[in-house]
């Protein structure tokens, strides 16, 4: 079982995906864009990150990098 972050803008679609990867076994945390993934990355340090890259706020890439960083 991994610990996912799950970072998109559009609500349909971060739903959908959230329950497949729960239905996996899988630990799921959404955010709704770079910022809010932001807050979440302060008090979780997930296994691995999947992000939309084109959003409000900051940009998937954007927030690829302040995590590497």
């Amino acid at each position: 079982m991994a610990k996912i972050l799950l970072v998109e803008d559009d609500d349909l679609v971060r739903d959908m995906l959230a329950q497949v990867l729960q239905r996996a076994a899988h630990q799921v945390e959404c955010a709704s864009n770079g910022d809010d993934a932001t807050e979440v990355l302060k008090r979780i340090e997930p296994d691995i990150m999947v992000t939309d890259i084109i959003m409000p706020k900051k940009s998937g890439i954007t927030l690829i990098s302040e995590v590497k960083d």
